[in-house]
């Protein structure tokens, strides 16, 4: 269980200055942990490594041809294990002050590059440089990749183990215990959104309208659980509620409309047609949970 309190101030002194200041308390408790063969990490103990006391700070400069920043970050003191009973118990806390200057690409030409990074690179180092920086990108793409690939198929999984969905979908390798159908799946839906797919854009707005469509939805659900289940015990309720979940979902309302509308107003090669089909494809899934849900409760 966490909870706690986060303010961050941001001002503007000069037209070409930014500066930054945040701080975050968090409280913590391990509430349930019955495997636990670390005195650390018995009920009632902190999480590890969740320092109660955090900051940061940055001053940044945004000039026409070059740019500046310094920034400090502050960790407090937090519970730790090495779990090889040496008798660390904390690990202490630390600050970390970073500063740099950078005069590369102007404003202009970093807007209308496809590639900045690998821009940037290849004026400092050359085209060898600029391949490293590269392959260092889709490195990190390949194992972001990796990781959303396994989640990402557990969710018809896990509807289909419910019965909401097809019930082969809920078969599990015999071997390496993944949801080898549900992989199977989200690898054709990602073939299809690649061939009808105009550009890498629609695909990048296609996922984030899909991801903070669902982060809306997900934040939804607790006015639900509240309404229909009020006396449930809850180890953590919402701070604010019902405010500060009501503005998430008004402000993911307003992010999802605004991509939306954008979407349909480009033309040429920088339109969502896609996106713009989107409801189509949701609302068809309605009637289908439906049919599964009767199937279920015969």
């Amino acid at each position: 269980m966490a909870h706690g309190a986060e303010v961050e101030l941001q001002g503007r002194p000069l037209p070409r200055i930014r500066t930054s200041l945040a701080y975050t308390y968090t409280s913590t408790q391990i509430l349930n942990q019955p495997f636990a063969f670390d005195p650390l990490l018995m009920k009632g103990q902190p999480l590890l490594r969740r320092p109660k006391h955090s900051a940061t700070a940055l001053i940044n400069y945004l000039g026409r041809r070059w740019g500046a920043d310094l920034n400090g970050s502050f960790v407090g003191r937090r519970a730790d294990s090495d779990f090889l009973g040496f008798g660390i118990t904390h690990a202490p806390g630390y600050v970390l002050v970073n500063a740099g200057v950078q005069y590369v690409l102007p404003a202009a030409a970093v807007a209308a590059s496809p590639r900045p990074a690998s821009d940037a690179i290849a004026l400092v180092l050359g085209g060898l440089g600029a391949s490293v920086v590269s392959a260092g990108m889709a490195l990190s793409m390949l194992v972001t990749l990796n990781g959303t690939t396994m989640s990402g198929a557990r969710v018809p999984f896990a509807a289909a183990r419910d019965g909401y969905f097809f019930p082969s979908v809920a078969r599990v390798h015999p071997r390496f215990l993944t949801p080898s159908t549900a992989i199977l799946l989200q690898l054709g839906l990602a073939v299809t959104l690649l061939l009808v797919g105009q550009n890498f854009r629609q695909l990048f707005t296609l996922a984030i309208f899909a991801e903070w469509l669902f982060y809306m939805i997900t934040a939804s659900t607790v006015f639900v659980f509240r309404k229909r289940e009020p006396n449930t015990v809850r180890p953590y309720r919402v701070w604010g509620y019902p405010v500060v979940p009501a503005l998430f979902v008004l402000a993911a309302a307003v992010l999802l409309y605004n991509i939306f509308i954008q979407s349909l107003h480009k033309g040429g090669s920088e339109s969502s047609g896609i996106l713009a089909g989107m409801p189509l494809v949701i609302l068809a899934g309605v009637p289908v949970f439906y049919h599964f849900r009767r199937q279920r409760l015969v």
